[in-house]
């Protein structure tokens, strides 16, 4: 079977469903906007790079679906899977291939409430789309707002790959600093998953532990403005940097660390960075926002703030590091529900399954 995917190839996301998928044996194409990373690699997904121009400019946007549809009409793929519904979505329902769509979050929870247009887009697509899987139970109730029926909407986790994320094969390679602690982060660095409440959070956590270290790991639009925020706050040294890193290398820091934090305002299901470093066998402190509650359990697994509260952050963090067991035990007990509720292996037999169903009806209903 051959399955095209629309996407953008230089995040994780897209790429490890594309990838998995072609291990399982599909025929697989990816077209995107954008060139994958590096790091990406896989002979065997043919990928097609659409070079993307002003979106805004109807002539682009003309010239844009033109390109994908006489790519999608070479390929001929028994089945199209968007990813991010007001994107390439839009794309996907523009080649006239049956297709289905990949929420994410923001294209759910936040782009629809920008314009009157862009939800009518919204919903168009989703009418035209044989079905939609999303992370998450809150979109779930998104979608099905936005006019997508409930027999259309399918849960799919993003998954955790468990043998990449287990902290056993990475601990004697990269132990732990006996003279402080850290802690860590991985996430874009715009105001939506709001590292400013990281920062703001450090000198708090510094008056009571001086050699704790923050290790913000991603980049974007505000990373010089939190740079310049950590010196304001007299924390720079607290504080490291890290810029983006190759995917693979997130456990390297996960071991070396006591917490993971997530501030985020907005996030589809369990964030993968999260998960990842449950997985990992970490305590972690995220905000009051979407499904975080189905996956962490506040006082047991971790602790669960409310939204742009650096002082409750704080709290969190330095009462797990008064008492270290208690964050070991969480993060004991963070891995079993990792390999429990969120394994990789298992979410993708859903989406390949899935698949066959849909390019089975698809086949019947054309003879």
């Amino acid at each position: 079977m051959k399955i095209c995917h629309l996407g953008d190839a230089s995040v994780i996301h897209t790429w490890r469903w594309v990838d998995y998928m072609q291990k399982m044996g599909y025929e697989t194409h990816l077209i995107s906007l954008k060139p994958p990373r590096e790091e990406f690699k896989n002979p065997n997904v043919n990928i097609y790079v659409v070079p993307k121009k002003n979106l805004r400019n109807p002539i682009n946007i003309i010239s844009t679906i033109i390109k994908i549809r006489k790519l999608v009409k070479k390929i001929n793929p028994d089945l199209i899977n968007a990813h991010y519904i007001t994107h390439y979505g839009f794309l996907a329902a523009m080649t006239g291939k049956p297709f289905i769509c990949s929420a994410w979050g923001a294209d759910v929870n936040i782009m629809p409430k920008k314009s009157r247009i862009i939800k009518f887009l919204t919903k168009y697509i989703l009418k035209k789309a044989l079905a939609v899987t999303c992370d998450a139970h809150h979109m779930a109730r998104s979608l099905e707002g936005l006019g997508a029926t409930k027999d259309k909407i399918k849960i799919i986790f993003y998954g955790v790959d468990l043998n990449k994320d287990d902290p056993d094969k990475f601990r004697s390679k990269y132990p732990k600093e006996d003279n402080g602690n850290t802690i860590v982060t991985v996430r874009q660095l715009e105001p939506r998953y709001d590292p400013e409440t990281i920062i703001r959070a450090v000198p708090y956590v510094k008056d009571e532990f001086p050699n704790t270290k923050f290790i913000i790991i991603g980049d974007g639009s505000q990373k010089k403005y939190l740079e310049e925020l950590a010196k304001s706050l007299d924390c720079s040294k607290n504080v490291e940097f890290t810029g983006r890193i190759v995917n693979e290398d997130l456990p390297k820091y996960f071991v070396r660390s006591d917490i993971y934090v997530s501030t985020s305002l907005s996030d589809g299901g369990l964030s993968s960075a999260t998960a990842e470093a449950m997985a990992c066998e970490l305590p972690v402190v995220v905000t009051a926002f979407g499904d975080n509650e189905k996956w962490v359990e506040d006082g047991k697994t971790g602790f669960i703030i409310p939204l742009q509260d650096p002082k409750s952050l704080a709290q969190r963090i330095t009462k797990l590091l008064r008492n270290k067991k208690i964050g070991e035990k969480m993060g004991k007990i963070n891995r079993q529900i990792i390999k429990t509720r969120l394994n990789m292996d298992v979410e993708m037999k859903k989406l390949d399954q899935l698949y066959k169903n849909l390019i089975n009806g698809i086949k019947t209903t054309k003879k």
